[in-house]
């Protein structure tokens, strides 16, 4: 499917109005047949790699996790774009961005606030994961900086559906606890990934950085 044009991540995560691929009518502009909690605008993820992640994440709901004294399915939410266009798009706007799906593709169940997302901006060389309240017990800092390094490799050939799996299917792993990758929590509740402190050959990702955020 071809992507989209004129395509801004803030079309997706604007403050105003956010197309919820949960939602019937946004389909078309998340470049997904059905609705899941996706949205590829530009076809970054490629037409094979979004059914892959929709149906992913959608079984995902059927794993329980501790939510407010009982359990509740894993909800886990992916925007991707190819780029942000716009000149100065950070770190913060990139957690922002992540927030944002949070709050308004309501993704959690209520009880405990246990959703989390991930945004992916290919051009800008920044993914950001956000994790709501009740599920940082489960995934920690040190958690999610594991859960980027199983990413790189992905990120390092151009696979970007590849590294959005991967970082899914750790995602739910840590949530419904038979992960073991943890790490200890970086300082301050964050933590900071810069690819371009790394070896990454020129011309296959050049000079730029991923970057990692929660809270």
């Amino acid at each position: 499917r071809e992507p989209r044009a004129g395509t801004t991540l803030a079309a997706i995560l604007g403050a105003v109005s956010i197309p919820n691929p949960t939602d019937p009518a946004n389909l078309a502009a998340c470049n997904i047949q059905k609705p899941a909690s996706v949205c590829d605008p530009d076809g970054v993820l490629t037409e094979p790699g979004v059914l892959r992640v929709a149906s992913i994440l959608n079984d995902a709901r059927s794993v329980s996790m501790p939510c407010g004294g009982g359990t509740a399915g894993v909800q886990v939410a992916v925007a991707a774009v190819r780029s942000a266009r716009t000149a100065a798009f950070s770190e913060a706007a990139a957690v922002s961005g992540a927030a944002s799906v949070l709050e308004r593709w309501g993704v959690g169940d209520r009880r405990c606030n246990n959703g989390v997302a991930l945004v992916l901006s290919v051009d800008d060389r920044k993914v950001a994961i956000k994790t709501g309240e009740g599920a940082k017990a489960l995934l920690t800092d040190g958690e999610v900086q594991s859960i980027i390094v199983k990413m790189r490799p992905h990120l390092r050939g151009g696979d970007y559906a590849g590294a959005v799996l991967a970082a899914v299917g750790g995602i739910v792993d840590e949530l419904r606890g038979v992960g073991g990758a943890s790490t200890a929590a970086a300082p301050g509740g964050g933590y900071l990934e810069d690819l371009a402190r790394l070896s990454v050959p020129v011309g296959i990702f050049g000079a730029f950085s991923f970057f990692s955020h929660w809270r």
